[in-house]
């Protein structure tokens, strides 16, 4: 079973050798490796070339965004199932050995998914689980976490890859179509990826909330439930912005995570 992973890249020098190694350390033999760069200006091109012998397929030249990357990379790529890991994340060890294996016990799944570690320079790390089974009303938030999805390629040839009007959520669209459409999701109840958390300033994160809710009124679900959690979603988030600019509360809500991040599963 062929198995494609693409790595989008832009100036990616400071953490893509540690993506590639956790992709090629995979011990997958049927490996399809595509790296996608976007013109990058720094020492990224020079990673690329050291691998270059097991790397399947890369090109450097600009594009439209992450999203529009991704799209190139899914239209190269030859394997039945198709996996999108962003040149600042890692594979947990044995992933494609697993997601192979899932694939033949489901032979009907179209999506395959897990979950996820979060890691910060400046904070303990979280584990998150993915939504499962998968319902309408998850959606007030983006469900899964796509770097751990694994999908058929006959499904983005029947429903099509990312849009790229939205710049920041298109992923969440991806997922939110596919749930529309049908598809069928297949949860491994396992830790599939570790990602770098942080980088992204509230007003990011507002941008991308505000692509949500167009994304979600746009297939018509912006509706009951999930309008409720949305809303509750941007007055926590202010609720912790709060929190941070208090020196007393910031150390209280540094203390709690700490304590929380002892119970999560490890990486």
């Amino acid at each position: 079973m062929k198995i494609s992973v693409i790595t989008p890249t832009y100036n990616a020098e400071k953490t893509l050798e540690r993506t590639i190694a956790s992709v090629l350390g995979q011990g997958y033999p049927d490996l399809e490796y595509i790296v996608v760069d976007g013109l990058s200006n720094d020492g990224t091109l020079a990673i690329v070339e050291k691998h270059k012998g097991r790397i399947s397929r890369w090109v450097s030249e600009r594009d439209k965004g992450i999203y529009d990357a991704m799209n190139k990379g899914v239209k190269m790529a030859q394997g039945e199932w198709i996996g999108i890991l962003n040149g600042d994340d890692v594979y947990t060890d044995g992933v494609l050995h697993a997601v192979a294996e899932l694939a033949r016990k489901h032979p009907d799944a179209e999506v395959l998914y897990g979950d996820i570690r979060m890691v910060f320079a400046d904070r303990p790390a979280y584990f998150f689980k993915s939504k499962n089974p998968l319902r309408q009303s998850h959606f007030w938030k983006m469900p899964i976490w796509h770097p751990t999805m694994f999908v058929r390629k006959d499904v983005y040839e029947r429903l099509g890859g990312f849009l790229d009007t939205y710049r920041i959520a298109s992923d969440y669209e991806l997922v939110l179509r596919l749930f529309r459409a049908k598809a069928r999701f297949q949860y491994s109840g396992s830790q599939w990826v570790e990602m770098a958390g942080g980088g992204a300033s509230d007003v990011s994160w507002l941008k991308g909330k505000h692509e949500l809710r167009a994304i979600a009124e746009s297939h018509g679900v912006f509706t009951g439930r999930l309008k409720l959690l949305f809303f509750l979603d941007l007055y926590r988030v202010r609720l912790s912005g709060f929190m941070q600019s208090v020196p007393l509360l910031k150390t209280l809500q540094l203390g709690y995570r700490k304590a929380k991040s002892k119970l999560e599963p490890g990486f």
